[in-house]
């Protein structure tokens, strides 16, 4: 009876030391699992910034255009109110 107790004594301290072994197991691959993640977000990190840089760029150029053709719409705009100036004071003059 003491060998049987003895024998079933040793298999739970061996089942024991195997889950305390996988539960350390899982851990680490726990642990290497969250730094590769940190690595692909540090690798990933410039090329985002990169990406939102190129973004305003583009809506920078964007809204530029658009200003410039704002621009050039009021010039010819006060070009036409110069020549429609010039022109009814060239008339009266003629007249």
């Amino acid at each position: 009876m003491a060998s049987f107790a003895r024998r079933e004594s040793q298999k739970l301290f061996q089942q024991e030391k195997r889950n305390r072994q996988e539960e350390e197991g899982k851990e680490e691959k726990e642990e290497k699992e969250q730094e590769k993640e940190k690595e692909k977000e540090k690798e990933e990190k410039p090329i985002q910034l990169a990406k939102l840089a190129e973004g305003k760029r583009k809506r920078k150029g964007y809204k530029e255009r658009r200003r410039i053709k704002g621009e050039r719409a009021l010039c010819t705009e006060k070009e036409e109110k110069e020549q429609k100036e010039k022109a009814s004071l060239v008339q009266p003059a003629a007249a």
